[in-house]
């Protein structure tokens, strides 16, 4: 895994990370470095920074090859994870998609269709 290709991420976004939040990421990023399999509970008040991190790690899976899912609780939080993913990856071509429970059956199958593709891919949904 290319921590760089990370840095490269944290360093574009138009704020820097706490202390916190760094050390949440480090301790991700050393879980998806070893062998073991990763089951982290992040943790905070609203507005505490648990969607960045969430993102920096997905970022890290994706540009690794691999798929990520980032799963909230409602089509609101969904589409502004959504809609926040798209302007955060966009300079660095990452492919997101939306799958919640108001997406077109055609969409749907469309979007199940590439999650069965070989590839990275970011789908956010309820």
């Amino acid at each position: 895994m290319d921590k760089k290709l990370v840095m490269d991420f944290i360093n574009t976004l138009p704020f820097e990370l706490t202390e916190d939040q760094t050390k949440c990421v480090d301790k991700i990023y050393d879980d998806l470095m070893s062998s073991n399999r990763m089951n982290r509970l992040v943790q905070g008040d609203v507005g505490s920074g648990k969607t960045i991190v969430a993102f920096i790690a997905i970022y890290n899976v994706y540009t690794n090859g691999y798929k990520a899912a980032f799963m909230v609780p409602t089509e609101i939080l969904a589409n502004q994870h959504f809609e926040e993913g798209k302007k955060l990856l966009k300079r660095f071509g990452v492919e997101i998609e939306l799958l919640t429970g108001s997406t077109s059956l055609k969409e749907k199958r469309r979007i199940k269709e590439r999650i069965k593709e070989d590839g990275p891919l970011i789908v956010i949904g309820t």
